[in-house]
């Protein structure tokens, strides 16, 4: 079972929920996990206020079109899940198991072995998965976050050779 997050005990080592883990040569030389967190509205204030204002627009406009203020609500929760990651904070972790995406409403874990590519510019990553189960999704984004450069050393470093792309960006720059 993959844990990305331990916590550190200074008297018990490297702990996850709570119990000790294995003092073993591979544990000990396991890299930390690269941790970082994107909350795209803190990020673009302006941004933030003009989405919440469409949203309160469309559901006062299903309110008053649907003749209760009810289906203005549920119509405004709706649009608000769909748009959550990026008004609420997401949590990602590269380790040298994989990938943890924490979503504000999925939490998603990738092995590398699950993983076909990723393609990177200055602001987020296309992560593209062997496909296994019809349902599942077979790719997903993450974003980066103000400083990318711990991101991409991470993905660099922690991803198998030939996995990670860059691609130009928008205006000819490459990444």
């Amino acid at each position: 079972p993959w844990e990305p997050f331990p916590t550190r005990n200074p008297y018990l080592g490297v702990m996850s929920h709570g119990h000790p883990a294995s003092l073993s040569e591979s544990a000990r030389d396991r890299p930390d996990p690269i941790v970082w967190t994107v909350s795209p509205a803190r990020q673009r204030p302006a941004l933030a206020l003009v989405a919440v204002s469409i949203l309160a627009s469309f559901g006062l406009l299903v309110g008053i079109l649907a003749g209760d203020w009810i289906w203005g609500a549920v119509a405004s929760v709706i649009l608000f899940a769909t748009v959550s990651r990026f008004f609420l904070p997401t949590r990602i972790s590269l380790t040298t198991e994989g990938i943890r995406a924490e979503f504000p409403l999925l939490t998603r874990r990738v092995g590398w072995d699950q993983i076909e590519w990723i393609r990177h510019d200055r602001v987020g990553a296309l992560v593209r998965l062997r496909r296994r189960r019809w349902l599942r999704s077979p790719e997903f984004t993450i974003l980066l976050g103000s400083d990318p450069e711990p991101a991409l050393a991470g993905l660099a470093t922690l991803a198998p050779d030939g996995m990670v792309t860059p691609v130009r960006a928008r205006g000819g720059r490459s990444s």
